[in-house]
């Protein structure tokens, strides 16, 4: 049986086709720019802050406080096809220096997707780790507060202790590439006899 061959089945096809043509998935690890598809009106997004380096510490007895996560938002960016969006991809925060008193780790960077010079998403970057002293061990430090971009916002974990902590990451704790796993968004561990591991840095998802 021979199919008849329309041109609605013709005009349905090359829409569909269209429409497949139109998907993709771009990461960012670094600063950089995004250009909308042609044709493309709604992104999907999710923004990963920076994490925050874990103190130092003075004697092997007394660590350092862990960096606290990243923080996350993610939801559905309304764009213009042909527009560029900059990329700002929160730095990891560095770890405290060994000393006495020792030194505190610095707070990792807030991640921030860009319309002109307009913040349309953004996740803040967690806490640095308190850095240990003679009497005790350094405070864990805080994790990203919850920002008001996107419908979806979650604070980044807390540090416990001399233990970094992990953002909040719905879609998985790592990327894997087909060698290594990338970390992005945790807190560094805190010193023991030394300074402070650092952070990570943060992460951008966009699809479509």
């Amino acid at each position: 049986m021979k199919r008849k061959i329309t041109w609605l089945s013709i005009l349905v096809a090359c829409c569909v086709s269209s429409v497949f043509a139109q998907k993709g998935i771009v990461e960012f690890t670094a600063n950089g720019t995004f250009k909308v598809p042609s044709g493309v009106t709604k992104l999907r997004v999710d923004v990963y802050g920076g994490g925050g380096g874990g103190g130092g510490t003075p004697t092997a007895s007394e660590s350092g406080g862990g960096g606290g996560g990243g923080a996350y938002t993610g939801g559905v960016l309304t764009v213009s096809h042909g527009e560029s969006l900059t990329i700002v991809v929160g730095a990891a925060g560095t770890g405290g220096a060994e000393g006495n008193p020792a030194a505190s780790g610095t707070a990792g960077g807030d991640t921030q997707i860009l319309s002109g010079s307009t913040v349309v998403f953004a996740a803040n970057g967690g806490q640095g780790g308190q850095g240990g002293s003679s009497s005790g061990a350094g405070s864990g430090g805080a994790g990203g507060a919850a920002g008001t971009y996107g419908s979806i916002n979650h604070a980044g974990a807390n540090a416990d202790g001399g233990v970094g902590a992990v953002g909040y990451i719905p879609i998985g704790y790592t990327r894997c590439k087909p060698v290594s796993c990338v970390e992005f968004g945790a807190g560094g561990e805190g010193g023991v006899s030394g300074a402070g591991a650092n952070g990570t840095a943060g992460y951008v998802l966009i699809s479509w």
